[in-house]
């Protein structure tokens, strides 16, 4: 069980705990553990310090998806501490606005009491991957976006042009 959660009285198909789910982060935005998690007595445990860069005024507005092996864990933009069993752990995050895109994954190695910090940054558009990595990430696609836009103003510039040409040669 890699991801902490709660439990109730009955395991849930997928091998987790119905109840109570984790996990759920404070005011601060720190995950804390269950003091009913499932898994062996004094399991060691790590954190990831997981950075979404941007803002919804930068970014998204709809803040980017999170799973930790495989399990939904709660997101905002900027850090936040996920407590996590110490070993490998694979965080995707993926955004979603009209399509799903940016999709990153990373496998980090979590040794007990360590915190290893973790930065994703969305694309910015759709037809393109995020960036994820142990270092802050730069958003992938700003040719693409700046083409999109320079390409019909260049076209329209030259459009106006060569028609005050050819009315100026009539």
């Amino acid at each position: 069980m890699p991801l902490l959660r709660g439990r109730s009285d009955h395991p849930a198909p997928d091998g987790g705990w119905v109840g109570t789910a984790y996990p759920r982060p404070d005011y601060r935005g720190v995950v804390t553990l269950s003091p009913h998690a499932p898994g062996p007595a004094h399991h060691p445990t790590g954190t990831i310090r997981l950075t979404i860069q941007g803002s919804l005024w930068t970014t998204n507005v709809v803040v980017p998806t999170c799973t930790i092996n495989g399990y939904l864990v709660p997101t905002r933009y900027g850090p936040q501490d996920l407590v996590v069993w110490a070993g490998r752990t694979t965080i995707a995050l993926q955004a979603q606005w009209l399509r799903t895109y940016g999709q990153a994954s990373l496998d980090v190695d979590v040794a007990p009491g360590q915190v290893v910090d973790v930065f994703y940054a969305a694309p910015w558009h759709q037809f393109t991957t995020g960036s994820i990595g142990t270092t802050p990430q730069s958003r992938k696609g700003a040719g693409f976006l700046v083409g999109c836009v320079a390409v019909p103003l260049g076209l329209a510039t030259l459009a106006v042009l060569l028609g005050a040409v050819f009315s100026a040669l009539s």
